[in-house]
């Protein structure tokens, strides 16, 4: 799920603001104002934790309180992830941006529409494939959503991608436009999958949780906190998730400080992590577009660029900010669907980093 930071969050971004109540105690009303089960909130400048608080109850149902290192269930945050763990194995020579994806699955070559044959990692990455996303929701529900199937979640992946690659793009690939599309991811992670013989979720644990100590990451729905819908105009506990074929795109749960964690990767604060120019290359669009790998760019002049990206499995969501020439970080964590309650929490994160 994508997110554009409207002008008005920049203007308060960089304007002076008047802090009102106390944090946890503005954080609680909002929580309460918008029905939502529980907020979590992280705000960090620098070396400094500006705002550390989660409010609210595991559950609608419960009243069991959430807490600092509980894990939350990024959504679509996934994909910042997915780009950084392509970027490792590119520096280690394993796959190139360049790379296509017939060269890398070469058994979907006859499968998939010619215009799709020269899309590689970049392409996908920065959502420029030509994969139609008002073709998504029936891959994703054409019998892929069981973990238990014969056929295994690289199989299950690479399957999807012939389906969404079958027919003709509407856009021609020799002038990729951007489409926002979690089929791009999907194919990405199975490009990673291909080239090493290891499967997304181990690459993700090997590349990224375990380096940078993420103890509390992983897939699928968290264990202690429930995600919500909506019935009838009250909240309901669930907990499904999206299909484990979406894992490169969507899947993704942790603290929020370890998220903090993957995002000190992308501050440079991580010695050794990628190389300066790697990192540039995540963080810029291509030309004509503001998508990056996995970000949202907006340029602030000579306040460098801001990075963001939201995301949801309908049950949750989940909003990263990031300006790294500041060592800016906002995070947002709720377990319902409401932006609107993301948005009053991040104006809450700004009013903290104005003090």
């Amino acid at each position: 799920m994508m997110h554009r930071i409207s002008v008005s969050f920049l203007l308060l971004l960089f304007s002076s603001i008047v802090r009102a109540d106390s944090v946890r105690e503005a954080l609680e009303k909002i929580r309460i104002d918008h029905d939502v089960p529980a907020i979590a909130l992280r705000v960090v400048r620098g070396d400094a934790v500006i705002l550390n608080e989660a409010v609210g109850h595991t559950s609608a149902n419960s009243d069991d309180e959430v807490k600092l290192d509980d894990a939350w269930h990024l959504g679509s945050d996934t994909k910042a992830m997915t780009a950084t763990l392509a970027a490792r194995l590119v520096e280690r020579g394993l796959i190139s941006w360049d790379t296509k994806l017939i060269d890398a699955i070469p058994e979907i070559r006859e499968r998939i529409a010619p215009e799709f044959r020269n899309v590689t990692l970049d392409a996908l990455l920065t959502q420029r494939s030509g994969i139609d996303p008002a073709r998504e929701t029936p891959v994703w529900l054409n019998g892929m959503r069981v973990s238990n199937e014969p056929r295994d979640l690289h199989q299950q992946r690479i399957d999807a991608i012939i389906a969404l690659m079958r027919e003709s793009p509407k856009q021609p690939t020799t002038q990729p436009v951007f489409a926002y599309a979690n089929g791009n991811y999907v194919a990405a992670g199975a490009m990673l999958e291909s080239v090493t013989g290891k499967s997304w979720e181990s690459l993700m644990q090997d590349e990224i949780f375990d380096p940078l100590k993420m103890n509390s990451a992983g897939f699928g729905p968290p264990k202690r906190i429930s995600g919500h819908t909506t019935s009838n105009g009250k909240l309901a506990a669930a907990n499904f998730d999206n299909p484990e074929t979406l894992g490169p795109a969507a899947t993704v749960h942790c603290s929020l400080e370890d998220w903090g964690k993957f995002l000190s990767v992308h501050l440079g604060k991580i010695d050794g992590f990628l190389k300066p120019e790697t990192l540039s290359r995540l963080h810029a669009p291509p030309p004509g577009s503001t998508y990056a790998m996995g970000w949202i760019v907006i340029d602030l002049g000579e306040r460098g660029v801001l990075l963001s990206h939201d995301g949801s499995n309908t049950l949750w969501y989940a909003r990263v900010i990031l300006i790294p020439k500041q060592g800016i970080v906002i995070l947002v964590a709720l377990n319902s669907n409401d932006v609107e309650a993301c948005e009053a929490a991040t104006q809450l994160a700004v009013k903290a980093l104005q003090e």
